[in-house]
C-alpha cells in the first residue's frame, strides 16, 4: 500500500508535489496534488501468489475414459513438451493439456506409455472436466456432488475396472470370469485447491463420497472393487480445484502416495527426474 509508505502531507508540502509516479514491477501509481488537495490514482494488477506461477489451463471439454484414455503426470511448465512427445511417440489422438497433466488416447500398450521420458506417473483417465458450478451450503454441495458422480464417473467405472486389471496384472479383457471377479481393495485420495473449490466440504468427505459411490456401483454388478482404508491395492485419485476436476486410476499396484508407481528411476536417466515446482 502506497498509503503506508507515503506520509500524509500538509497543504504546504502538497503544493510542492506536482507529480510523482512510482512504478514497481507491473504496478504504477501517480500522486498529484495541488492547492492542498492530493489526488491518488493507482493502477495495479494482481501479483502472482505462487512461485512459479502455474500456467493457465485453456478451457476444455469434459473427458470420459474408456480404458484406452491415459493421463500422465508431468512437471508444471512441461505440459506442452509432454504433449509433443505423446503425439510423436505414441501417435496419440485427443491430446489435452491440463495443469500438471496431459490426457490422450492411444492404441499403444501400457508398456509403451510408461516409456515416455516426460511422464512421472501413468494413470487411466476416468473423468476430467473444468470445475462445474456447484451450489452453496455443505448439504446442497454434497447432494450435487453425488449426482455429479452418478452422471460423470460411475457410468465408465466398469470399463475402467477391466482396463486396470489388464494393466496391472497382464490379464486380457477377454480373460475368464474368475480372474475378472477377483476382489480389488481400493481407497480414494482427494486433493483440493484454488479459491473456489467447494465451500466447507473437506477433501476427506469428497474422497469418502466417491469411495462409497464406486463401492456400491461395483457391488451391484459384482465387479469386485471394494473400498477399504487399509491393505488397499489401488488408490483412486480425485483432484478438485478451480483449474480442473480429475478422477484417475494409477496404472500400477500399491500406489501409496505415488511412490512405487513413479517412473523416475529408469535405466536411461543419468539425473534425478524433474518434479514440480521447477
Amino acid at each position: 500500500s502506497f498509503r503506508a509508505i507515503l506520509p500524509l502531507c500538509p497543504p504546504c508540502a502538497g503544493r510542492q508535489l506536482a507529480a510523482w509516479e512510482v512504478s514497481v514491477g507491473c504496478m504504477s501509481a501517480s500522486f498529484l496534488s495541488a492547492a492542498g488537495r492530493r489526488r491518488t490514482d493507482l493502477v495495479a494488477t494482481r501479483w502472482p501468489t505462487e512461485s512459479p506461477c502455474p500456467p493457465l489451463v485453456p478451457r476444455f471439454l469434459p473427458l470420459h475414459g474408456d480404458g484406452s484414455h491415459y493421463l500422465i503426470h508431468v512437471g508444471i511448465g512441461l505440459e506442452h513438451l509432454a504433449a509433443s512427445e505423446v503425439t510423436e511417440s505414441l501417435a496419440a489422438t485427443g491430446v489435452t493439456v491440463l495443469q500438471g497433466k496431459v490426457a490422450f488416447r492411444t492404441a499403444a500398450p501400457l508398456a509403451a506409455v510408461r516409456l515416455l521420458r516426460s511422464a512421472e506417473c501413468v494413470s487411466l483417465l476416468c473423468w476430467a472436466s473444468p470445475m462445474p458450478r456447484m451450489p452453496c451450503g455443505d448439504e446442497a454441495f454434497s447432494d450435487a456432488f453425488r449426482c455429479l458422480l452418478a452422471r460423470e464417473v460411475l457410468p465408465q467405472s466398469a470399463a475402467l475396472e477391466k482396463a486396470w486389471r489388464a494393466a496391472v496384472n497382464g490379464v486380457p479383457t477377454a480373460a475368464s470370469e474368475a480372474a475378472q471377479a477377483s476382489s480389488v481393495p481400493f481407497r480414494v485420495t482427494a486433493r483440493r485447491g484454488g479459491a473456489e473449490n467447494g465451500g466447507g466440504v473437506t477433501r476427506q468427505e469428497l474422497g469418502r463420497m466417491l469411495a462409497e459411490a464406486w463401492h456400491d456401483a461395483s457391488a451391484a454388478r459384482r465387479g469386485g472393487f471394494c473400498a477399504t482404508a487399509r491393505g488397499y491395492a489401488l488408490e483412486i485419485l480425485l483432484q478438485w480445484s478451480s483449474a480442473q476436476v480429475v478422477v484417475e486410476l494409477p496404472a500400477h499396484t500399491e500406489c501409496r502416495r505415488l511412490t512405487t508407481g513413479r517412473l523416475s528411476a529408469r535405466s536411461y536417466c543419468v539425473a534425478p527426474a524433474l518434479h514440480p515446482p521447477i
